[in-house]
């Protein structure tokens, strides 16, 4: 499951209950604001607060990293339990932020997908 909001949407409150409720692993992609790892680090953490696993990305903003965050973060999941959880960056705006999630999106090719943003969610079952 890929979550995808602005920058202090709840993106990172979300992924850690539906981590706590449903189990598996979480992999913090959000290099600026990270909960799991140092900034600039992709990580995973099994139990939902230390990192296992990281990749560095050797930046606080994805911005001219587009690959390394899409590389990153595979590799993380590639790691991880059959459930996942992905918290993604807050860029979303622009040309370079829907370039970016569009990416993300497509190269994992989660099974769901949740959009928070205008005071609502949004939620996706990519297998419909």
């Amino acid at each position: 499951m890929v979550v995808i909001g602005k920058t202090d949407s709840g993106k990172s409150t979300l992924v850690r209950f539906l981590h706590k409720k449903l189990g598996g692993c979480i992999v913090d992609s959000d290099v600026g604001q990270s909960d799991i790892g140092p900034p600039t680090t992709i990580g995973l953490s099994k139990d939902g607060e230390t990192m296992s696993e990281g990749y560095f990305v050797g930046s606080t903003s994805p911005a001219g990293h587009f690959s390394k965050m899409i590389m990153g973060t595979k590799r993380m999941i590639e790691k991880g339990f059959p459930s996942i959880f992905v918290d993604t960056t807050g860029m979303v705006y622009g040309q370079r932020g829907r370039a970016l999630k569009t990416q993300m999106v497509k190269s994992l090719n989660p099974d769901h997908l949740i959009i928070l943003g205008n005071g609502k969610l949004d939620y996706f079952d990519v297998n419909d």
